[in-house]
């Protein structure tokens, strides 16, 4: 895990945890069902998943991806600057 990558944020859930290879899972258990966002800390590292209605089907939620967050051109937070 590069740099940056080990901080992980979900910020619909107010999850921050880092990780290393002894801790690299994240439990939680979610209350609200839709298409979220996952993100390193400086939000290089981006993704989304997908939580389920209790019934197994899709909901139409779609969070919104943050703009904000850092920047790792130069290299700064460890990553080697990679993108």
């Amino acid at each position: 895990m590069p740099g940056c990558s080990k901080s992980i944020l979900i910020p619909a859930f107010n999850i921050q945890k880092n990780l290393n290879e002894k801790n690299k899972i994240i439990e939680f258990t979610p209350d609200k069902s839709g298409t979220f966002n996952i993100m390193c800390s400086m939000n290089m590292y981006r993704g989304t998943f997908i939580v389920l209605e209790n019934d197994g089907t899709k909901s139409n939620y779609f969070e919104t991806p943050s703009a904000t967050g850092g920047s790792c051109s130069m290299g700064g937070c460890g990553c080697g600057g990679m993108k």
